[in-house]
C-alpha cells in the first residue's frame, strides 16, 4: 500500500521502516479536535504526511470559521476529556482563552448580507443563539473542508481511483500554499439550535454525476454534518456554483426526516444556505473617480457598476470618524483628506497609507440625488450570477 499523498510505500510495522517505506498510522477522517472518532485503514496515510497535513490543514477546520471554533472551544469533550493526546490543564485553559478573545474580536466586525434573496444589515456578525457565525472566506478552513471530504471519499475507494479521479483536490490539500483558493468555495447552513449538542461529524450526502457510456457514477461534491452546520464542498474546481447549492437544498428539504434536522431549520422550516466564495479585491478607478458599487445577494461579492462618480461631487469636511472598510473598490489619496479637512501633520507617508487603508469612504447625502439607475442586470464578477439592481442598491 503507499501513502495517498506522498506515494511512498508504507508499513505498519515499526520495525519494518525505511528511507523508502513508511510507518504508517492512523489517519482520522475528522479531525479529533472535532470529536472525529472513526479512522481510515491503516497504511493509506503515513505519519510524516499525517503530521505534516494535521498540523497546517487539519488545525484550520476549527480554528478557520467563528461557528466550528465556538461549537468546539465549548465542546464538552474538550471540558471533560481532551479530544486526542492528554493535555496540560493549564495549557488548555490558555487555549481557551486565546480562542474566546479571538471570537470577541472577529465578531466585532459589521456584516451586510443576503439571506434568500433579500439583503439583511448586522450591527456584528449574525449570531444564533448568542453564537456569531461567519460569513467570510476563509481560503484554509476551505482546505481543510475539502481534505474531510476527500477522506471521506478515500474510506470507500481505491488510491489509484483517488489519484485518477481528483487530482486537482488532492494536489491543493498537499500543497502548503494557499493558490488557487478561489476555486474552492464551499455553502453552509448554519444550526439553529437553542441548546448546545455534541455528536460525532459525518458525511451527510454525495452530489453524483453519472457517466452515460458506463453508468459509473463520481462522486462532484460531498455534504459534511457538524453540530454547528451542514458544509457543502465541491470535488473539482469550481464545481460548486451557486444552482448547484439549491438544487442540494430543494433535494435535502424534501429527504429530511430525522430529528436532528430540525436545529438546521429556519421559522419557515426551510434550509439557509449560504453560498461563500473568496472576494476579488477593488482597485482604483482609472479616472480618478469613486466607482459606484452594488453587492451581489448570492455570494456578497461587491461589483462595480461601470459607472464613477467625480470625487469633487461628494467630498465634504470630515465631522467625526470614518466608517470602517469591507472590500471596498473606493480609496482616498492623501489629497482627499486633506481636502476633507483631515489633520495629517506629523504623519509619515507609510502611516497616511495605512490610515486610508483602514477606512472606508463616506458617503454624503449629495450621493443619493446623483443615483440614476434602474433595473440594469449584469453577471457577477465572482459568482457569475445575474444580478438586477437600481439606484436603492447602490453604495460608493
Amino acid at each position: 500500500m503507499n501513502c495517498l499523498w506522498c506515494g511512498f510505500q508504507t508499513t505498519t510495522d515499526k520495525a519494518m521502516a525505511k528511507e523508502d517505506v513508511r510507518y504508517a498510522n492512523k489517519e482520522h477522517i475528522f479531525p479529533e479536535s472535532v470529536e472525529g472518532k472513526k479512522t481510515l485503514e491503516k497504511g493509506k496515510v503515513c505519519q510524516l504526511c499525517n503530521a505534516r497535513l494535521g498540523e497546517y490543514v487539519d488545525s484550520n477546520l476549527k480554528q478557520g470559521n467563528l461557528a466550528m471554533m465556538r461549537q468546539y472551544q465549548e465542546s464538552s469533550a474538550i471540558n471533560v476529556k481532551p479530544i486526542g493526546k492528554k493535555r496540560n490543564t493549564e495549557k488548555d485553559k490558555v487555549r481557551k482563552e486565546d480562542e474566546m478573545r479571538y471570537l470577541k474580536d472577529r465578531s466585532f466586525r459589521g456584516k451586510s448580507i443576503a439571506r434568500d434573496g433579500s439583503t439583511t444589515d448586522f450591527t456584528n456578525y449574525l449570531s444564533l443563539d448568542d453564537r456569531p457565525i461567519d460569513l467570510d472566506f476563509d481560503e484554509k478552513f476551505s482546505k481543510a473542508l475539502l481534505k474531510c471530504a476527500l477522506n471521506v471519499l478515500y474510506d470507500q475507494r481505491s488510491q489509484e481511483m483517488m489519484w485518477k479521479t481528483y487530482p486537482h483536490a488532492l494536489n491543493f490539500v498537499n500543497k502548503e500554499n494557499h493558490d488557487e483558493s478561489e476555486m474552492w468555495p464551499y455553502a453552509v447552513c448554519y444550526s439553529n439550535m437553542v441548546s448546545r449538542i455534541s455528536f460525532e461529524p459525518s458525511c451527510l450526502a454525495t452530489i453524483d454525476i453519472t457517466n452515460t457510456e458506463d453508468s459509473t457514477k463520481t462522486t462532484i461534491a460531498v455534504a459534511l454534518l457538524f453540530p454547528c452546520g451542514i458544509f457543502l464542498i465541491g470535488m473539482y474546481p469550481n464545481a460548486l456554483t451557486p444552482k448547484l447549492v439549491q438544487n442540494f437544498k430543494k433535494q435535502l428539504q424534501l429527504a429530511i426526516d430525522l430529528d436532528i434536522f430540525i436545529q438546521f431549520r429556519n421559522s419557515k422550516q426551510e434550509l439557509d444556505f449560504f453560498y461563500i466564495k473568496k472576494q476579488i479585491t477593488g482597485v482604483p478607478d482609472l479616472m480618478g473617480s469613486f466607482h459606484i458599487l452594488t453587492r451581489c445577494l448570492i455570494c456578497q461579492q461587491i461589483n462595480p457598476t461601470g459607472i464613477g462618480i467625480g470625487k469633487s461631487l461628494v467630498l465634504e469636511t470630515s465631522d467625526g470618524p470614518f466608517p470602517q472598510a469591507s472590500l471596498s473598490w473606493n480609496f482616498y489619496t492623501k489629497e482627499d483628506l486633506v481636502t476633507m479637512g483631515v489633520n495629517l501633520e506629523g504623519m509619515s507617508d507609510d502611516e497616511v497609507d495605512l490610515f486610508i487603508r483602514r477606512v472606508g469612504v463616506k458617503t454624503t447625502e449629495k450621493f443619493k440625488s446623483l443615483q440614476n439607475i434602474t433595473n440594469f442586470s449584469p453577471l457577477c464578477i465572482n459568482c457569475g450570477e445575474e444580478m438586477t439592481f437600481s439606484s436603492k442598491d447602490c453604495f460608493l
